[in-house]
């Protein structure tokens, strides 16, 4: 398994010389992270962090949706990967103690806040009407790694 930084930026190097019309905002700061979450009533996890420092944000509108058990019919694909300043304001709204990250056609990627910020927190996919019986991911780093399983060939 990659870290999630590695993970990350072969999927950059994947978005920048296989896909065209891709568009990642730069990174933040750790502390321009900690100064925009600080308004949620809850922490989030170090991997959320790290994927803010790595990008905030930005067009994915290729990037296949990391459940490849049925690439078939259904087959949704990642459009968005929201701004930290997006996120935070979406959490807000749903005022359910859940952070969103990715949205697709239907469903939205997202984690449960913490009481205490973590390392890694699992990943759930839905409309976000209810909470799901289970994560569709052990952790970000977990979804990232097969999400680039099929770029293995740029490492």
């Amino acid at each position: 398994m990659t870290d999630l930084r590695a993970a990350l930026d072969l999927m950059s190097d994947y978005l920048e010389q296989e896909i065209a019309g891709q568009s990642l905002n730069p990174g933040l700061d750790f502390e321009d992270i900690e100064r925009a979450v600080s308004i949620l009533p809850f922490e989030l996890p170090m991997e959320v962090y790290q994927l803010y420092m790595w990008r905030n944000g930005g067009s994915l509108e290729s990037l296949p949706y990391p459940s490849f058990e049925d690439c078939e019919e259904g087959y949704e694909r990642i459009h968005g990967f929201l701004s930290l300043n997006e996120a935070v304001e979406v959490a807000r709204s749903w005022n359910k103690g859940w952070f969103p990250l990715f949205d697709t056609d239907g469903s939205i990627f997202w984690i449960v806040g913490c009481s205490e910020r973590e390392a890694t927190a699992p990943i759930f996919i839905n409309d976000v009407d209810e909470l799901p019986d289970e994560p569709s991911f052990e952790s970000l780093t977990d979804m990232m790694n097969k999400l680039i399983e099929p770029m293995e060939d740029l490492r």
